[in-house]
């Protein structure tokens, strides 16, 4: 079954330029990983420092997976010199 995370993350002051490149910089390797269905970054339009990652994986297995590879722990790693407070992380599937 699919399974799809809403992520909404939060800039600190000054990195929201910063925190946008380092999130597009996951699509494509997420995109070519086996079982990512979609992966797309956002930025919210009324809160220039608040993004949303919208990302569908064929399986809970292959998103946890994910979380493992080199360009995501990458982006861990980075996430206290962009990141204000804790990620919202939401996990969905279909109805």
């Amino acid at each position: 079954m699919a399974h799809t995370n809403l992520a909404f993350i939060r800039a600190l002051p000054g990195q929201s330029q910063a925190l946008g490149q380092a999130l597009q910089a996951l699509v494509a390797p997420s995109l070519a990983e086996d079982g990512c269905i979609t992966y797309i970054i956002h930025q919210s339009k009324d809160d220039p420092q608040l993004w949303m990652a919208y990302e569908t994986w064929e399986s809970a297995e292959i998103l946890s997976a994910h979380f493992q590879q080199p360009h995501m722990q990458a982006f861990v790693a980075r996430l206290p010199e962009l990141v204000e407070g804790e990620l919202d992380l939401r996990a969905f599937t279909p109805f």
